[in-house]
């Protein structure tokens, strides 16, 4: 039979080998036990078990006794055995997808024809035997990818954590035994929470003190009754797209937000404050005598100190809502709410008090110094205005503000008040 192939149907009954499909948990052990088996009752020399381990169509080596090697042949089918050159082929199937091979070498036709209903029944409860084993491998290997991968956590009906992945637990910097029955809020205590137009995004300090963005994405999970069983949280680290924004609308130099970034959301503020009847202020400020301090003490110094003067600035209009913006040159915006109008002639005077005290000297400035002089506009339900109007204004106040000595705050309209219409 060394040229010619045998083919036999395989037949399905129960066998001795059962006791080794019963207590084997281990896969690789199970095939080393399974080969041993088959070497000693066909009388063959060598093994091999091939595994389809993942959904492609690759037959993956299990276990092969050492020396082994094996041609594949064409005539595997399903349900059949094949002997071609003294090798043994025993296909293992559920229904019908094959998910693997048993190959066996010197393997006589007499002793197939005195086992073939044992390797029948070989066959078809080895098959069932490992696709439970595979299945449970690429269960487990799914697990694991999503423990060690995939920022996510799981919450009860009464949003309470039932589990946390080894990914968002190293992320944030958090032991995931700690916070198991806690609620939601104990994992992002001190994070930043907005919504963007794909979801929930949260933003807060990495354990290395580094900020990371991540977006949510919730699922309801259910149980095999139909009824919600909790949910599963899933994060998406949007760290670098967060990063690439901001460079996109922010200052090189300063690190403010840019003039682009200014004329994407002006509009927008205005038109949200006159909607929902909010006190919004836009503040122009301008450092006094700027070309000269640049003559006087060259561009470099003149870039520290457009970066002392932003520092500040940032450090003054600091709550959620304020926005401080670098317009060009020497110039700034700044867009605020406020609960009342005098609210933000108070905040600009804090500012220009806060860059004087920087005591940074400016021998072409009157005040020896370098200060900054402000122009102030805004809108509530009383005074509105549309964005151009309301740059105009705040800009012919800080016009004002220097034509009156510089270093100080001009509110527009503060003193021959006009109505804004």
């Amino acid at each position: 039979m060394s040229d010619s192939t045998l083919i036999l149907p395989m037949n399905t009954h129960w066998n001795e080998i059962q006791t080794l499909i019963n207590a084997e948990t281990q896969l690789r052990d199970f095939c080393e036990h399974l080969s041993q088996y088959l070497i000693t009752s066909l009388n063959a020399n060598t093994c091999g078990i091939f595994l389809k381990m993942t959904e492609s169509q690759t037959l993956k080596q299990v276990f092969v006794t050492e020396n082994a090697s094996f041609s594949p042949t064409s005539d595997l089918k399903i349900g059949q055995l094949c002997l071609n050159n003294d090798q043994l082929f025993i296909p293992l199937s559920v229904g019908t997808s094959l998910i693997g091979v048993i190959a066996l070498q010197k393997v006589t036709e007499k002793v197939l024809q005195a086992k073939q209903i044992e390797l029948a029944q070989i066959g078809l409860e080895v098959s069932l035997k490992l696709n439970t084993m595979i299945n449970e491998q690429r269960l487990n290997r799914k697990i694991r990818v999503i423990n060690e991968h995939l920022l996510s956590y799981e919450t009860d009906p009464d949003g309470h954590i039932t589990n946390v992945s080894q990914a968002l637990s190293d992320e944030l910097g958090v032991n995931k035994q700690t916070v198991i029955g806690e609620r939601e809020s104990r994992l992002f205590p001190h994070a930043l929470i907005e919504n963007d137009t794909k979801g929930k995004v949260i933003k807060f300090a990495s354990p290395s003190g580094t900020p990371v963005w991540l977006r949510s994405n919730q699922v309801f999970n259910f149980d095999f009754m139909g009824e919600k069983h909790g949910q599963y949280h899933l994060y998406e680290n949007i760290t670098d797209l967060k990063k690439a924004e901001l460079r996109s609308i922010t200052d090189d130099l300063t690190g403010l937000y840019n003039r682009r970034y200014f004329n994407e959301i002006f509009s927008r503020e205005i038109d949200h404050a006159v909607r929902y009847q909010e006190i919004v202020a836009f503040i122009i400020i301008d450092i006094d005598n700027f070309k000269k301090y640049n003559d006087t003490y060259g561009h470099h110094a003149g870039d520290i100190t457009l970066t002392r003067v932003a520092k500040t600035l940032r450090e003054c209009f600091r709550r959620k809502g304020d926005y401080v913006f670098r317009l060009g040159g020497e110039e700034f915006g700044v867009i605020c709410n406020v609960t009342q109008s005098q609210d933000a002639e108070t905040l600009a005077n804090i500012t220009r008090e806060q860059v004087e005290a920087l005591q940074l000297p400016h021998t072409g400035n009157p005040h020896r110094v370098v200060t900054i002089s402000s122009g102030v506009a805004f809108v509530d339900a009383n005074h509105l205005a549309d964005s151009n109007e309301l740059y105009k204004m705040a800009d012919q106040a800080l016009y004002e503000a220097k034509n009156q000595g510089r270093n100080r705050v001009n509110v527009s309209g503060s003193r021959d008040d006009i109505e804004f219409f």
